[in-house]
């Protein structure tokens, strides 16, 4: 965690190019070849392979889908798609939980986006993601509904979490449940219960911090889908993790994902003050999100095993 205070994106920046100029930059791409005997073969299945990834990305930010290591992936060799697997760690989990936490909303590492070279790579992929993004919008309702169970009968790991939580921020975000009212009668009863819920959670006690963390991990799946802000969202998480409240390094991670010039290049987010409002259109949430996902001086301090570089 001293790392994170300690390097800044000076430093770590060009660490990271170094590491992924080791590998081939189109290993990925020479085994899509391999696949297709003719060239508008490579094209139908490099497609697919956009197409595909945007959806899930999207979809599995939504649902806080972590842990997204390259054995988490497969892909479909007839087809070209994506295929994720294990989602073990979901709403948030790799960033609230973990010793080193995620801050990644998904994986758009470095042969990801030069698989769809020489193509605009990011602008095929924001067009997929943008609208994937408004057809989950549109159908919030169901999905807060859906979600909604995991209020009335919360995982294992949930409640286990909240050992180590307190339920402080009873009153806060109440603008977000009222928003719910106005998304329609699934958004209404969930936001209903939440509220509810962090009102039940002031006697203390575990039952109040098992009802008070499922409840936050819901409410941000709600606010995703309301245009809330990705970097807001991730900070949510990152301050409910117990290892950045131990070695104190909240501040210090909020300026990573806020965004760090370094090298010769700066991200969108630090260029653009639209993408730090707290609301933002379909189009900059989807471009907020890959900004932070393709950022290096994010992808450089990821736990080793996410393979960030590749």
């Amino acid at each position: 965690h001293a790392m994170y205070g300690s390097q800044n994106a000076d430093r770590v920046v060009p660490a990271f190019e170094r590491m992924s100029g080791v590998l081939p930059w189109d290993g990925l791409r020479r085994e899509l070849l391999l696949l297709a005997p003719r060239a508008e073969l490579f094209l139908a299945l490099r497609g697919e392979f956009a197409r595909s990834l945007a959806v899930f990305s999207v979809a599995g930010y939504v649902l806080g889908i972590g842990d997204r290591h390259l054995d988490n992936y497969l892909v479909d060799t007839q087809s070209g798609e994506i295929v994720p697997i294990d989602f073990g760690m979901a709403f948030g989990m790799g960033t609230a939980l973990l010793p080193v936490p995620e801050m990644l909303p998904l994986r758009l590492t470095p042969q990801f986006t030069n698989l769809l070279k020489p193509l605009d790579s990011l602008g095929l992929l924001k067009h997929h993601a943008r609208v994937s993004l408004e057809a989950l919008k549109r159908n919030a309702d169901t999905l807060v509904a859906t979600m909604d169970v995991f209020l009335q009968d919360p995982i294992v790991d949930w409640v286990e979490s909240c050992a180590s939580k307190r339920p402080d921020d009873e009153d806060e975000d109440d603008e977000d449940d009222e928003d719910g009212a106005a998304g329609g009668m699934g958004g209404a009863e969930s936001g209903k219960r939440g509220a509810q819920a962090r009102r039940g959670s002031k006697g203390g006690g575990a039952n109040a911090k098992a009802v008070w963390e499922p409840t936050r991990r819901i409410r941000n799946a709600r606010r995703k889908l309301r245009g809330s802000n990705p970097m807001d969202l991730l900070l949510d998480d990152l301050n409910a993790n117990v290892f950045v409240q131990k070695f104190g390094t909240y501040k210090a991670l909020e300026g990573i994902l806020r965004g760090q010039k370094g090298g010769n290049s700066s991200p969108a987010r630090l260029r653009q003050p639209r993408l730090q409002e707290p609301k933002l259109s379909t189009a900059d949430q989807v471009e907020c999100l890959i900004d932070i996902a393709t950022d290096p001086n994010i992808l450089a301090r990821q736990w080793v095993g996410l393979q960030t570089w590749v």
